[in-house]
């Protein structure tokens, strides 16, 4: 147990910190530069997957590896696959939690017609009264992609906007940049000939249409989402729109049930993540055995030999 307790010590305080560095540091970083103060308007998916996958990786190989190299592995192998290990424990609930602070931090605003967004603060949700949706004037772009391990998936997606006015009487004046987004999805397989597939896509889209005219859109509240993985799609469709644009566009997505509940169970999820990545963590350390102090002595020589052959190289 004594063997154990300190194996943890070698591997288990830096990984705490290396945890400590993303979970908390990073995640104020995140929600201050990207959302609170607004420096940088990057794409959502920069900030909540790649930047930290970068930096678990980063943490692994300066910050952990060190460590690891004072276990005794016989096959190289084993140890690449703890690295991978100690790398998915950082950024998977890293992940996470970005995804939990980005829903939790947004503030609701209230307005009684859309017109009054322009002048009412930028905050991530909005509670509307009074609004018509101008069904008449939408527009739509098609977008196809072909997805799976294999390439097996065809999927179809339709990303509809429509106008958001003040009332109904508004459409005479043929001009708005207020959006209400919608889209609709399908899927077939990417086996299927080139023919069949125009056949399903002429079926989808006019399914759509037949969907979209028959449904009444209810919302409980409104999501900005100016940095939507998908909003150059939503900005398309509203490109191909005819109405004239009297401001700058604004992208609205509908949002049902209560404003407080909005997180669902996201942060119960995290917690339990952490639990199941540090036990695997904790089971791998287990197994593994520490080199004595003369494979540590005998490690750090031969790597001190090869620095200084590449310095002299």
């Amino acid at each position: 147990m004594t063997d154990y307790f300190r194996k943890l010590r070698i591997i288990g305080v830096p990984f705490a910190i290396s945890w400590f560095v993303l979970l908390v540091v990073y995640t104020l970083c995140n929600w201050l530069i990207f959302d609170k103060l607004q420096w940088l308007s990057w794409d959502k998916i920069m900030p909540k997957f790649i930047i930290p996958i970068l930096l678990a990786a980063v943490l692994v190989y300066f910050y952990l590896r060190p460590a690891v190299k004072q276990f005794y592995v016989k096959i190289d192998r084993r140890r690449d696959f703890f690295y991978y290990v100690l790398g998915f424990a950082l950024c998977i609930p890293t992940i996470m939690v970005q995804e939990y602070m980005e829903i939790a931090s947004g503030r609701l605003t209230e307005i009684n017609a859309i017109t009054d967004i322009d002048q009412a603060p930028v905050t991530k949700y909005y509670s509307l009264k009074q609004y018509y949706l101008y069904k008449d004037a939408a527009s739509s772009k098609l977008v196809t992609n072909v997805t799976g391990k294999r390439s097996q998936d065809f999927n179809m997606t339709l990303y509809v906007v429509q106008p958001i006015l003040n009332q109904k009487s508004d459409t005479v004046r043929d001009a708005t940049h207020y959006w209400f987004c919608t889209q609709f999805n399908n899927r077939i397989s990417n086996s299927k000939s080139n023919v069949e597939k125009e056949n399903a896509i002429r079926e989808f889209v006019a399914a759509s249409e037949k969907e979209f005219n028959a449904s009444t859109p209810a919302f409980s509240y409104l999501e900005r989402d100016a940095r939507s993985n998908f909003l150059k799609y939503y900005g398309k469709a509203g490109h191909n729109n005819q109405l004239i644009r009297d401001g700058a566009d604004i992208y609205l997505f509908p949002q049902n049930g209560a404003f407080a509940d909005r997180t669902g169970k996201r942060l119960k999820w995290i917690f339990i993540t952490i639990g199941i990545v540090s036990s695997l963590v904790m089971l791998y350390i287990y197994f593994l055995s520490l080199k004595t102090t003369i494979q540590v002595a005998a490690m750090n020589r031969k790597e001190s030999r090869e620095a200084a052959k590449t310095w002299q190289e």
